[in-house]
């Protein structure tokens, strides 16, 4: 029995994440946990077989989640294939997946300290509760354990958050009030609903739901943005593959020339992949400025991004805004950069020095060392817009997005290289969730333009106005509506971490609480 239920919890905690639309699996991705919970106390289990099952499931769920890395293509961001290529990966793999199951060590700990009652009214306060600190620890914890030249510590890692995977249901309208992480603090309370239901226990659990859903609706209403507000005309422009990889003097210029050539719409911002190299002096670079007085009008924007110096001590990522004359109107470097990928981390150099590898760690910072921007990201405000624009790896910390909303932006872009992740189709469905939050969450519009990869246009109330199917050179241009309005999510943040940790303490200082 144990085996089986342990099995269950772990597919239903993975399956959210397979697929975008899967996301809605969410809505009942608990319930299989709660029951094995209730299991292992029942057949009383001692403290240290519970703690070490409900780690493996930990282990095994984010063995799923974070699948996409054995989909990605070592060569582009290592440079290495063959054995080495499956080694790194399998390597890395791992030790992501041990990290970042830290989140159900915590869980853990804090459930068999607190032990609360499965059919006990406070057990919609302290399970969540646990839940959503246990997620915040990992999400932490994962970018301590990365620290190095070029870190950023945060709450930037939220693969497998389950407020995620429920930005593609209703839900996520009620995220403008209690973000990601609330998000997370709902799901599991419509788990505990149900398996109360279940249970033959109704009354609570549909208060609890009817809460849920009318604030939901109050949510998706109150936010709305206005008929009548400000509207920008936003074009993207996807790559099949990054500009420095066309081959025989052949470049994406051509394709896209004759793309926009019978366009008549002239968009006030124009969003490029990352390296696009729009405006780079080659032979075909007169068709840049064609393209563009094709498709942005007199005072339209170009947003894309570029590699400032070859010089890998001083290379940097750094996102550049144009005008249609190729003139750069303004410029700022990437902050957040990838372990592994962009920086490394003092552990793994430590690890390479310490097996005496340093050569290969000098090949490493050669090859792919990006430096740090040392001006912290800020909204970019350029006649009149104001724009929350990050380069790739900033699609997937929606805590920079708010940050730069809440300082005044009206939309937000995205400008990624993705030919890493071309066949990794788990990254693409989590990256589209992390999206969806953000562009609902903050109510404002979320532009993606990807090379290598799929690219679109969510507007303010979530829906996909525009997005690829393909993995060719694109183009497609939109009317965007955008607003000033902040919701309390853009403000506050992540507020529901805060008020889970009082709901822990309290409970973990006042025991008889719990078992009166």
């Amino acid at each position: 029995m144990t085996i089986y239920l342990i099995i269950l919890t772990i597919f239903a905690l993975v399956m959210p994440f397979i697929s975008y639309y899967l996301g809605w699996l969410v809505l009942v991705s608990f319930v299989p946990f709660v029951f094995l919970l209730n299991y292992l106390s029942s057949n009383k289990y001692s403290s240290k077989k519970q703690f070490l099952i409900i780690w493996l499931v930990g282990v095994f769920s984010f063995y799923g989640v974070l699948g996409w890395s054995l989909q990605t293509n070592p060569q582009r961001w290592a440079f290495v294939s063959g054995w080495q290529a499956i080694t790194g990966q399998w390597l890395i793999y791992t030790v992501f997946v041990l990290l970042f199951s830290i989140q159900y060590v915590v869980f853990a700990a804090l459930y068999l300290k607190l032990k609360p009652k499965l059919l006990d009214w406070r057990s919609y306060l302290i399970i969540p509760s646990i839940w959503v600190i246990s997620e915040a620890a990992r999400s932490l914890f994962f970018s301590l354990v990365m620290y190095g030249k070029g870190s950023l510590v945060g709450l930037h890692w939220n693969f497998g958050v389950l407020g995620a995977a429920a930005s593609v249901t209703p839900l996520v309208y009620l995220s403008r009030l209690v973000g990601m992480f609330g998000l997370s603090f709902v799901v599991v309370m419509i788990g505990l609903s149900i398996y109360w239901i279940i249970k033959k226990q109704y009354k609570l659990p549909v208060i609890i739901l009817s809460i849920i859903s009318l604030v939901t609706f109050i949510s998706w209403i109150a936010w709305r943005v206005p008929v009548h507000s400000k509207q920008i005309q936003v074009g993207y422009v996807q790559l099949a593959q990054n500009f420095d990889n066309y081959e025989n003097g052949d470049s994406y210029f051509d394709e896209l020339s004759n793309m926009v050539k019978n366009r008549s719409t002239k968009n006030d911002i124009l969003v490029l992949p990352e390296y696009s190299n729009f405006f780079v002096d080659t032979g075909k670079s007169y068709l840049a400025h064609q393209i563009a007085d094709d498709v942005t009008s007199d005072d339209g924007l170009i947003i894309t991004s570029v590699s400032n110096d070859v010089d890998s001590h001083t290379h940097k990522n750094r996102l550049e805004i144009y005008n249609p004359k190729g003139e750069v109107v303004t410029t700022q470097d990437k902050t957040f950069l990838i372990p592994i990928g962009e920086y490394l981390p003092n552990l793994v150099v430590g690890l390479y020095k310490l097996g005496g590898m340093n050569q290969a760690l000098k090949m490493h910072e050669d090859a792919r060392i990006v430096a740090q921007g040392s001006d912290p990201n800020k909204p970019i405000t350029v006649r009149g817009i104001s724009l929350a624009s990050l380069a790739c790896s900033g699609a997937i910390t929606p805590e920079l997005y708010r940050g730069l909303v809440n300082g005044g932006a009206e939309i937000m872009t995205n400008s990624a290289s993705l030919g890493a992740f071309t066949d990794a189709t788990l990254y693409h469905a989590q990256s589209r969730q992390f999206a969806h939050f953000m562009a609902v969450a903050n109510s404002r519009p979320f532009v993606q333009s990807a090379g290598g990869a799929y690219s679109f246009v969510i507007d303010n109330n979530g829906d996909f106005v525009s997005q690829t199917d393909n993995l060719g050179t694109n183009y497609d241009s939109v009317t965007l509506q955008v607003t000033k309005s902040k919701t309390p999510y853009t403000v506050l943040g992540e507020w529901v971490i805060f008020f889970s940790l009082g709901v822990v303490l309290y409970f973990y200082f006042r025991p008889r609480e719990i078992k009166d």
